[in-house]
């Protein structure tokens, strides 16, 4: 998940929360993302909301995540929404973005996915790895179901960055030994 020059950063480290006053940040989550708004001022607050760990925040938080989803905004942008759920109630959101992984819509499923992989919980690993193996079928009036749409490209190095950062991968060390060998720790 890379943006711009600031690729080499976590979306979650790379943005500030929005620092005015907590009901101005609730109310700009609850009006959640449409084209004519800052979508950074609703990151920023959404960001703010996560930092009160109070999971009363959570289905307002769900409610702009889904909007924005919907709309196909890009998986960097929505690594940080769903970040920002898993703050404020982690057991709703990793039930949420399973559940997610049993849908046909492709920008949900990638918006979960990029979530997933930004949070890099082990709890997703199975899940990722049963959506690889038995993609959800897709209804007759999607032209596009997820096993076509995951098999390669972008789409496909989402769920590949997903599994690998819930597998741990973000924790392994490539060492040198005084012999000059190269191993990789897994911590």
């Amino acid at each position: 998940l890379v943006s711009g020059d600031d690729g080499s950063k976590d979306p979650w480290e790379f943005l500030r929360a929005y620092d005015g006053d907590l009901d101005q940040g609730i109310s700009r989550v609850r009006q959640g993302y449409s084209r004519s708004s800052d979508f950074w001022s609703l990151l920023k607050s959404m960001k703010m909301l996560a930092a009160t760990h109070d999971p009363s925040h959570w289905m307002i938080s769900k409610c702009a995540y889904e909007q924005a989803a919907d709309e196909d905004i890009s998986e960097f942008h929505m690594s940080i929404m769903a970040k920002a759920m898993m703050e404020l109630d982690p057991i709703k959101t990793t039930e949420y973005l399973i559940n997610e992984l049993k849908g046909e819509n492709h920008q949900r499923l990638r918006s979960a996915l990029a979530g997933m992989g930004l949070i890099a919980s082990r709890e997703f690993t199975s899940s990722i790895v049963g959506f690889m193996e038995n993609p959800p079928a897709a209804s007759a009036n999607n032209p596009y179901p997820p096993s076509y749409y995951f098999k390669d490209g972008e789409p496909r190095k989402v769920l590949d960055y997903a599994l690998h950062r819930c597998r741990g991968i973000q924790n392994w060390k490539l060492v040198r030994d005084s012999g000059g060998r190269y191993s990789i720790i897994k911590e």
